[in-house]
C-alpha cells in the first residue's frame, strides 16, 4: 500500500523503501522494470494468483540507507617463543 516502508537488509546494509505505486499491468509491459535516474526498487509478480495474466508491480523509491562499514581485516596473530613453526 503507497506509503509503507519496506526494509531490505543485505550485507551492504540495511536499504529502507517507500511504497510509491502498486498497479496490475501486462506481462508484456517492460517498461515497469525500465532504469530510473533515483534508486527504486520494483517488485513483480503474477497476478492473480496462481494465474499469468496480469503482473503485480510495486515501486518504491529508496528513503534511507545504513551502510555496513569496510570489514576490518583480521588481527595477525603473533607466534611466541613455545609455538611450533
Amino acid at each position: 500500500m503507497a506509503g509503507d516502508d519496506v526494509n531490505i537488509l543485505t550485507v551492504q546494509g540495511l536499504f529502507v523503501y517507500q511504497v510509491m505505486t502498486s498497479q496490475a499491468v501486462a506481462p508484456t509491459d517492460v517498461a515497469v522494470v525500465a532504469p530510473t535516474p533515483t534508486p527504486m526498487l520494483t517488485l513483480t509478480t503474477c497476478n492473480p494468483r496462481y494465474s499469468a495474466s496480469q503482473r503485480l508491480v510495486v515501486q518504491a523509491k529508496l528513503v534511507a540507507d545504513v551502510l555496513a562499514g569496510p570489514a576490518k581485516p583480521a588481527t595477525p596473530r603473533r607466534r611466541g617463543p613455545d609455538t611450533a613453526r
